[in-house]
């Protein structure tokens, strides 16, 4: 595990993305595209880019899961797999990475899901990172698809209450630990740089947790951090044809942190940010994006002092 420096500040760099492997499942349900090839190839990204904390979403096929981890397991010893699945062999799709000791790992499903998302086992997985004394929780989670109107909405929002009553619990008994809850939540942040209705609705329910968008923390509306990009995201092309010719650019994919994690740096679009990411996540000779989304990268301090 990295040594962490008494009395000093901890420096963390944490990434999230949203890989869309679906491997054997996705030749069911056509949402197979060079699947094996492009799980290699996001391994060796993480590995570039290093990160000490690596959430991984939309890990569908256990053995994909399986080769991720093999690939890193030089910069990743530990790791967390929720095992849980369905009636219908579907898990949860998370996978979490970590330089750092997991302790207490849990998984809930999510209590309601519509559409296709009802035959799979989204939810939130949550962890201890233990960073030598000093208690990290982290909360990473998939939420209801996007598409569908207004029921896929409330369903989405119905995700985020039972996600948010898990993080309360755990603030109530643990109020001295740091907390970031980071995932796909699915919800389009701006438009027009004009936060939308859910959003807020979104926000507030972190906002109570005394954990705010980090990317917002950082960033101004007019940065827009898009990680869902119809005009710039060749695979958007490839899985949501109607979405790309539309040129629509959402961002889906958020990282929440409490008032104790002073967010340093955070990016999205890896080949417009080459040296955070230190990869393009790109493959085919940068022709092709290793995924749908790009991935989140945060950098952050924790002043271990405050948690004696």
């Amino acid at each position: 595990m990295p040594a962490l420096v008494a009395g000093r500040e901890t420096t963390i760099s944490v990434l999230e993305y949203n890989t869309h492997l679906f491997g054997r499942l996705g030749r069911m349900v056509n949402q197979f595209y060079q699947d094996d090839l492009r799980a290699e190839k996001i391994g060796e990204a993480l590995l570039a880019t290093d990160a000490g904390l690596t959430a991984l979403l939309e890990v569908w096929d256990d053995r994909l899961a399986r080769l991720i981890i093999e690939i890193t397991a030089g910069i990743y010893p530990f790791h967390f797999r929720p095992r849980d699945k369905n009636l219908f062999g579907i898990g949860s799709g998370l996978l979490l990475l970590s330089k750092y000791e997991i302790l207490d790992p849990q998984f809930q499903r999510f209590k309601r899901l519509l559409g296709a998302d009802f035959f799979s086992s989204k939810g939130f997985g949550a962890a201890t990172i233990d960073l030598d004394s000093l208690s990290l929780e982290l909360f990473f989670a998939h939420n209801q698809a996007s598409s569908g109107g207004f029921l896929n909405q409330a369903a989405r929002l119905a995700n985020l209450r039972q996600l948010n009553i898990a993080i309360g619990a755990y603030r109530a008994g643990h109020p001295q630990n740091p907390v970031l809850a980071l995932g796909d939540f699915n919800v389009a942040g701006e438009e027009i740089d004009v936060p939308t209705a859910e959003y807020q609705s979104m926000a507030k329910y972190f906002n109570d947790n005394d954990l705010s968008d980090l990317y917002r923390r950082v960033n101004a509306l007019q940065n827009p951090g898009f990680t869902y990009d119809g005009v710039e995201n060749t695979l958007v092309k490839v899985f949501d044809p109607k979405f790309s010719a539309a040129r629509k650019r959402q961002r889906l994919d958020y990282i929440f942190g409490s008032s104790d994690i002073a967010a340093l740096d955070i990016a999205a679009q890896p080949a417009r940010n080459p040296a955070r990411f230190k990869a393009d996540y790109r493959y085919d000779q940068g022709s092709a994006d290793l995924s749908d989304h790009f991935p989140l990268l945060l950098e952050f301090t924790i002043q271990r002092n405050n948690y004696q």
